[in-house]
């Protein structure tokens, strides 16, 4: 009775064993949602500030120098790209104090043999960060050109423009190409400006798995193991149960 309570346990506890099914649990991940905003300010609330003027005449456009110790303004420019800095009479206005990167270029034609210099005014006056770019032309009068970059400390409401002057005669300098822009690069009163917040957003989303992926080979070997175990737990239990009680009534011999 010992032997047949034993194979009948076993029986049970392998009939209990379960079917294994791979990748069936959700699974969760982070997603991180960055958000960076560029701190910036201008006069109509888009971008940086800048400027542009330029001109371009295949005649040339004369200034007239009446000396050698005066610079006279480059003229006859046309507006260029604007956004926080206007342009009239030759000249950008800057509307925000602030550091600006100024680059000029200038394509000319002169006095044979004149040496020109050529500078950046802030306010009707030379600019020391611009000042003092010196070309001379050759003695056949060919065009030159020239130019620079610069970075100068500008208030609001500045004016910027390029004038020329030849220290050698009062010949004239013909513009066939000119052109000045400005750019801010740092905005010195910083009190107005409104500050923008970096946020990031982490999340913890989880998904549903919906597949019930079986390992077949597993789940086919267990149930081969319960059939097994239910022929040895028939045949040693009751097979040979009952041949010993057939063997004990006579109806069969014992080998």
């Amino acid at each position: 009775m010992l032997q047949l309570l034993i194979s009948f346990i076993v029986v049970f506890l392998l009939l209990l064993v379960p079917k294994v099914a791979l990748d069936n649990k959700d699974y969760c991940e982070i997603v991180i949602d960055s958000s960076v905003k560029i701190l910036s300010e201008n006069t109509n609330g888009t971008g940086i500030e800048y400027g542009e003027m330029s001109a371009y005449n295949n005649l040339g456009n004369a200034v007239t120098i009446t000396n050698t110790t005066d610079y006279f303004m480059v003229d006859d420019f046309s507006q260029g790209d604007l956004n926080g800095v206007t342009y009239a009479n030759d000249q950008l206005t800057v509307t925000k104090a602030g550091v600006y990167k100024v680059d000029w270029s200038l394509s000319f034609s002169g006095g044979a043999s004149d040496e020109y210099i050529i500078s950046v005014f802030v306010n009707d006056a030379v600019s020391s960060e611009c000042e003092g770019v010196h070309r001379k032309l050759g003695a056949s009068g060919d065009v030159g050109s020239t130019g620079g970059t610069c970075l100068i400390n500008l208030s609001g409401s500045d004016t910027v423009d390029l004038r020329i002057r030849n220290i050698d005669s009062t010949a004239n300098a013909n513009a066939y190409f000119q052109n000045v822009n400005v750019i801010i690069l740092d905005i010195i009163n910083s009190s107005s400006l409104t500050t923008e917040t970096l946020d990031y957003n982490y999340d913890r989303v989880c998904f549903a798995n919906t597949k019930t992926t079986e390992d077949t080979f597993y789940n086919s070997m267990l149930w081969f193991i319960r059939f097994f175990a239910i022929y040895i737990f028939l045949y040693f239990n009751y097979v040979l149960w009952v041949k010993n009680k057939l063997i004990n009534w006579g109806f069969i011999q014992k080998k």
